[in-house]
Parts: C-alpha cells; sequence; structure tokens
C-alpha cells in the first residue's frame, strides 16, 4: 500500500488537465540558469569534460542540482511537469522533485509549494496551489527549482488557462558565482532543492550562480580547475576537503586548483572553505583545514587581496548543533541555513 493512500496530505494535488495551459522551459518567457543543454537534456557541465575528470563525475553532471527556471504569471495554479529517470535514494523531494518560490518583495516572497515525484512512474507531474495563500491577485515573480540528484527533462511548467506568462526576475549581477565541492555543495540532504545553502543564499542575494558539487568525486583534478577557470564568473567558492582521499592528497591539490582559477581570474573574490565538521578536534580535520588557510595565507602573503577563508567547523553552533546533520556528515536543513548565512556575510561584504 502506498503512503498517500493512508494519508491523504502525501498525496500530489491533482488538477483538471482542460484547464491548464502547458509551457515548454527552454522557449521564451522561460529563463533557464544553472544548468546547460546538452543531447535534449539538462546538465551542469560538457560531457566531453565530465568524462575526463573522473568516473563518479562522469555519473553526477547531468543532475541538475542548482538549475533554476524563472519567469512571471498571474496564475492562481502552477504546475510542473518532467521526466526524472535517474533514481537515488534520500528525500524524494529534495533529490528529484522540484520546489517553488515567489522572487517579490514584501510578504509574498518566499516558498510557495513543492511538487514531488512519482516514485513508481519516475516522473514529476504536481501542482503548486498559490490561491489560499493571501496572495494579492496579478504578477507574481518565481523561480521552480530542478532537482538536486537526479537528471531532469522534458520539463513544462502549467498555468491556469487564460493566465499571462511574462519573463521572470533579472538577477543583480550578470556573472554568476561558481561553486566547487563535495555532496555537500550538491546539496545532500536537504529536503528540497530550495534548501541547499546556494539557493538559501540566491534567495537572500538574487545573483545567479552554478553548482558543481559532485558528491564523493570532488578531488580537486586539474581538469576540472581549468574547465571552471574557462567559465565566465563573478566570484568562485571551493570546498571539496570530504572529498580528498587524505590529507596529502589535498595538499598536493589544494593551492595548485586556487592557482590555475587565479591566473584566468586575476581579481575575483575567490572563497576558500573546509569541511563543515562538528568535531575539529580530530586529528585529520584539523591538518586539513589548516592546509586550506594555508592556501589562503600564502596568496595573501603575495599580496592577493581578494580571497577570503571560512573554518567549517565554525558553522554549526548552539543548541541545535547536534541537530544540524543527517549523520555527522551531510548537512539537514538546519545546517545548510547555518552554513548560509556565514557564507551569505563573506559575499555581502564582497559585493556590497
Amino acid at each position: 500500500m502506498r503512503i498517500e493512500e493512508i494519508d491523504k496530505n502525501f498525496a500530489t494535488p491533482q488538477y483538471d488537465k482542460n484547464d491548464i495551459e502547458w509551457y515548454d522551459i527552454k522557449k521564451e518567457p522561460f529563463s533557464v540558469f544553472g544548468v546547460i543543454e546538452e543531447d535534449d537534456q539538462f546538465v551542469r557541465m560538457p560531457k566531453e569534460i565530465a568524462q575526463k575528470v573522473n568516473e563518479g563525475v562522469l555519473t553526477l553532471y547531468s543532475c541538475t542540482a542548482g538549475g533554476r527556471i524563472r519567469f512571471s504569471t498571474d496564475s492562481p495554479i502552477i504546475a510542473v511537469y518532467a521526466d526524472v529517470p535517474n533514481m537515488y535514494l534520500g528525500s524524494q523531494l529534495g533529490e528529484f522533485g522540484f520546489d517553488v518560490y515567489c522572487d517579490d518583495n514584501g510578504k509574498d516572497k518566499g516558498f510557495i509549494g513543492a511538487c514531488p515525484p512519482d516514485f513508481f512512474n519516475k516522473k514529476v507531474n504536481g501542482l503548486v496551489k498559490i490561491t489560499g495563500r493571501d496572495f494579492e491577485k496579478g504578477m507574481h515573480n518565481y523561480t521552480v527549482n530542478m532537482p538536486l540528484y537526479c537528471s531532469a527533462s522534458n520539463i513544462f511548467i502549467g498555468v491556469k488557462k487564460g493566465s499571462k506568462v511574462e519573463k521572470g526576475l533579472e538577477h543583480n549581477n550578470k556573472l554568476p558565482i561558481v561553486y566547487y565541492g563535495s555532496s555537500i555543495t550538491q546539496g545532500a540532504s536537504a529536503s528540497r532543492p530550495g534548501m541547499c545553502y546556494e539557493n538559501i543564499i540566491y534567495r537572500k542575494n538574487n545573483i545567479d550562480y552554478v553548482n558543481l558539487g559532485f558528491s564523493g568525486n570532488a578531488k580537486g583534478e586539474p581538469v576540472m580547475a581549468e574547465y571552471i577557470a574557462s567559465l565566465k564568473m563573478g566570484a568562485f567558492v571551493y570546498d571539496y576537503d570530504y572529498n580528498a582521499p587524505n590529507s596529502e592528497h589535498l595538499k598536493a591539490t589544494h593551492e595548485p586548483f586556487f592557482n590555475i582559477i587565479r591566473k584566468a581570474y586575476p581579481d575575483i573574490p575567490v572563497i576558500m572553505i573546509s569541511k563543515p565538521c562538528t568535531n575539529i578536534e580530530d586529528f585529520d580535520n584539523k591538518i586539513c583545514r589548516d592546509i586550506i588557510r594555508e592556501t589562503y595565507l600564502n596568496a595573501k602573503a603575495n599580496g592577493d587581496k581578494n580571497v577570503y577563508f571560512i573554518d567549517g567547523s565554525t558553522f554549526f553552533k548552539g543548541e541545535y548543533k547536534k541537530d544540524c546533520t543527517f549523520e555527522y556528515c551531510h548537512p539537514t536543513d538546519i545546517g545548510f541555513s547555518f552554513m548560509a548565512e556565514d557564507i551569505y556575510n563573506v559575499l555581502k561584504e564582497i559585493y556590497n
């Protein structure tokens, strides 16, 4: 028996198919950010680059973590249809569902609802009702976040027939922030896509971004650094401490990785982050943190005025410290919120 058969609150909201008008997100007025299109599929980087990095990256490059769809509408409902063929274990909504946020200022801004997947049919075919949420009538800007841990294709947005659909909110900065790192960067274990730390920051600063987090497979390879250095970006944030096989590997790759980025971009802000661990007293955690801080200090000593270091062991604090991770590694939504706050404060300083 399926859970929605005994608890209707888990059931996907239904809608009258004859009352919905569907739009292909690849066409105007929709804008898609954080992913590129390759072979009729949304991916985070070209396949020819991914296969040069490592097998894990080749498996994960098609996950749509960080993918976003922006538009505006006066529709009282928003529907999402997508094929999500690659299924991973974990939070069904976080890993292969979509969620919807209103981008307006004021009381209407924030989380609106989510479209969970139909796990058995490997599709998302959900509805978010705007009415009944004390929304003012008229046009509103929306962002639909793509799944964190699966590919998504054949994506359509549905609105009530007769509704207006127009271009969404513009970003505050033309150049995106690029994030590179581990499963935490990719978004494990956020309850839904909008709760990964990059999306929380995104809602605060409205600056476009690219998520290049690769679960278990961010190992600081030069080919990855060269690819990132080829991207147009306004800032770079990297944290692959957890994926380095050992401290020797981190020592051998961390500063060379930074140097490749810095050679291509002499002036952009670069934020270096050590693993968001709950036990910095662990000997290896301290060593790895100090290796990352050494890259930062060497850059400063060489006259670099646009580098920043965040000690990941300071992210989780207060009475909820032990609730910040799923299993003392991957953050819960509380943990991601703490991470986002600290990283955002540095970005706010950078972008004034």
